[in-house]
């Protein structure tokens, strides 16, 4: 007979994605929040692993190709601070499209921690336009 903090946050990213253009769908309430929140307990896929490390990662964890790719996929809105993926810009490997590559070279180039969006072309829609334009990593998929 409670809301928690984890079900307002669970909430708000419902609403966000159905206002954003994304699928409304119902979620249920009553969870407790943590009682110890610790970043060194957590282990998520950054952007340096590669679509078969983070495939590897999610069914580890018993996740499938399709529940990988939806909530991966949930990041079609946002923004991200260039020193979270510095490291994939300093010199080209080929593996990301050039022009992206130039521009966010570019904006991680000026002083600071400046930030992108996470979605390079519909950043403020729901959407599946960042699997599709991700040519790269789509064939790392079928491979």
């Amino acid at each position: 007979m409670a809301v928690s903090c984890a079900d307002i946050i669970a909430l708000a990213t419902r609403d966000s994605v159905a206002l954003s253009g994304g699928p409304s769908y119902s979620i249920p309430t009553g969870r407790r929040d943590g009682l110890v929140s610790n970043p060194a307990q957590v282990n998520l896929p950054g952007p340096t692993l590669t679509v078969q490390q983070t495939l590897k990662l999610f069914t580890n964890k018993g996740f499938s190709l399709n529940d990988m790719v939806t909530l991966l996929g949930a990041h079609t809105v946002g923004i991200t601070h260039c020193s979270l993926f510095r490291d994939r810009i300093s010199t080209s490997d080929g593996t990301m499209d050039p022009n992206l590559f130039a521009r966010l070279s570019r904006t991680c180039s000026t002083r600071g921690d400046p930030s992108v969006s996470l979605d390079q072309g519909t950043s403020f829609i729901v959407d599946n336009e960042v699997l599709q334009t991700d040519e790269v990593e789509e064939r790392d998929l079928e491979n």
